[in-house]
């Protein structure tokens, strides 16, 4: 009895390591000069639809999203990274969705890459690229996340 709980917990540590090793290598960030980024430059954008929460009565605030920005320059994928309004991701969702770049260029090749827009609701209504969150790239060969410093 006392070797097969022995057994038990050793190979659920050894899981538990495999495991964490795994994730580690999959959420590593290499950094590189930014002399070989050309970061993605925005030439089309849709600007959210108003949200009311009543009659009358407009959403106030922003949402942080972090698109995923394809070689082609469409939009992939958006994540929201901070809100004042649960109303307004959606409509900032569907409009980041639309928004059209040059993508960006890493050692002269077009390649994915991650930024960052806040987008204001209500009355103020100037979008504007996050500079708190970090630009990242995928290197095409390796397919790992490259940090631009």
């Amino acid at each position: 009895m006392k070797h097969i709980k022995k057994l038990i917990i050793t190979g659920t540590l050894s899981l538990i390591i495999v495991l964490g090793i795994a994730q580690a290598q999959e959420s590593a960030t290499f950094e590189i000069s930014s002399s070989a980024y050309t970061a993605p430059q925005l030439i089309n954008s849709v600007t959210p639809d108003p949200v009311s929460y009543a009659p009358g009565r407009i959403v106030e605030g922003y949402v942080t999203l972090e698109l995923k920005v394809s070689e082609n320059g469409t939009v992939d994928a958006v994540k929201v990274l901070y809100r004042t309004s649960p109303l307004a991701v959606k409509s900032a969702v569907r409009a980041l969705e639309q928004w059209k770049f040059e993508p960006a260029y890493f050692n002269g090749k077009p390649v994915t890459s991650y930024v960052a827009y806040s987008l204001p609701f209500g009355n103020n209504l100037q979008i504007f690229a996050n500079d708190n969150y970090t630009d990242r790239v995928l290197d095409p060969d390796s397919g790992t996340q490259v940090a631009i410093k």
